[in-house]
């Protein structure tokens, strides 16, 4: 979105996902299980391997074209070439093929899990920025209308309406607004700091944040039951997913370790030849190379099997081991339902209560504007002193701040909801 004005809210989460540091460690994990995945299915296949080696003998040695001892200096060279086969091992190359599908299954929810929290960590920053955007324009409000209310006593002060301490009174209140429009932009400057440091972007600017209306309505349910929004998303849950993949390869990885109890049986095959300086026909000529690669040529074919019989226990260790691995693993998706429940039961009823929380807020700015309206009409008249007048413009503040507030964490928890819900609202 470079050539956009304004940054949405799904803007800044697409970028966040491409670019924020911590996230590409889940993707270069992803890259590193899927290229143990496929080796473990390339491990299947023959081991081949070629060797050749020559150079001079000198003094006394044996001549392996006669096989007796020569004080001849002489040039050989020898060439093999091998492969082994794995027949069977236990099932153990098998298994570690299933092992690492459920590891980069793992990785890849790990992966889908952390841009869903990385989503939300945007959420938060960017309704931050939002909500000390908007506070600091509530303060600009707030000194505009000290301003005219300072003019006013100034009027009535000239035609002796009111006392001069109430200017004094007024000129404080402008200098304390003129403080917190100082201290609401240093915490919004921080709060799009924060924002952008999560996107890992350095270059937004100011005018380039999109602010949302933000508008709250009824549930359409209200009916909402954490106990459904559960039975639906535990079984997309990327969090329980990534869990069940890990508990799977955990249970993979300990019949790997069994097959370590069984025999493994291989099948190996050689060809190879040589060259030797000293090989001479009858009349002392060496034979040619050619000739001797084909006549000296040696060859083998066989199997071996390996019967474990003791490793010093390491084998059954090593099954115990993984057998634990396999029950912390279990553990783990329990405690991930588990916590996952309580949450969605927490921002089930946290959203109820942020919606009545949001129409208490309205009635009360409502209340407090006309309190205010009310209190400049007694001020007017006399019935009313500027600092009982100033304390009632407070509470107009803080009430609209309160609401502004209230709007914001409702959206949150409604969007997190969605989420729930199976709403990816930013894709």
């Amino acid at each position: 979105p470079e050539a956009q004005e304004k940054w949405s809210l799904e803007d800044c989460i697409n970028y966040a996902i491409e670019n924020n540091l911590s996230h590409r460690a889940f993707i270069i994990e992803e890259q590193n299980q899927l290229l143990n995945a496929r080796q473990a299915k390339l491990n299947l296949l023959p081991s081949v391997y070629a060797s050749s080696s020559g150079g001079y003998y000198f003094g006394r040695s044996v001549d392996a074209s006669t096989n007796t001892y020569t004080n001849t200096q002489y040039y050989s060279t020898s060439g093999y070439l091998y492969a082994s086969l794995t027949l069977f091992n236990g099932f153990q190359k098998q298994n570690n093929i299933s092992y690492y599908k459920y590891q980069l299954h793992a990785a890849q929810w790990d992966k889908i899990n952390n841009s869903d929290d990385l989503a939300f960590e945007i959420v938060n920053a960017y309704y931050n920025v939002l909500y000390y955007k908007e506070l600091v324009q509530i303060s600009y409000d707030d000194l505009t209308l000290t301003e005219i209310e300072l003019d006013k006593v100034k009027t009535q002060i000239e035609i002796g309406l009111k006392a001069k301490s109430d200017i004094a009174q007024m000129q404080a209140q402008l200098e304390q607004e003129k403080l917190n429009i100082l201290l609401a932009e240093n915490q919004y400057e921080e709060a799009k700091q924060n924002l952008l440091h999560s996107m890992n972007y350095a270059g937004l600017a100011e005018n380039k944040f999109e602010l949302q209306n933000l508008n709250p309505q009824p549930l359409l349910n209200q009916h909402i039951c954490a106990d459904s929004i559960f039975e639906i998303f535990s079984q997309y849950s990327p969090l329980i997913q990534s869990a069940e993949s890990a508990l799977k390869a955990a249970q993979k990885y300990v019949a790997y370790e069994k097959g370590s109890y069984l025999p493994s049986i291989s099948a190996t095959s050689y060809i190879g030849s040589a060259f030797y300086q000293t090989d001479t026909d009858q009349n002392g000529k060496t034979t040619a190379f050619n000739d001797q690669i084909n006549n000296n040529q040696s060859k083998y074919i066989g199997a071996s099997i390996t019967i474990p019989i003791f490793y010093k226990n390491t084998c059954r260790t090593a099954v115990k081991q993984a057998k634990l691995d396999r029950d912390l693993a279990q553990n783990n998706l329990e405690i991930n339902k588990q916590n996952l429940y309580f949450d969605i039961e927490k921002n089930v009823r946290d959203l109820k209560s942020r919606y009545q929380k949001y129409i208490q807020s309205q009635t009360n700015k409502e209340a407090n504007e006309y309190s205010f309206i009310i209190a400049q009409k007694k001020y007017k008249e006399g019935l009313l002193n500027i600092i009982d007048l100033l304390q009632v413009k407070k509470q107009v503040s803080k009430a609209k701040s309160q609401l502004l507030l209230a709007k914001i964490e409702w959206e949150i928890k409604n969007k997190t909801i969605q989420f729930y819900m199976g709403s990816r609202f930013w894709e």
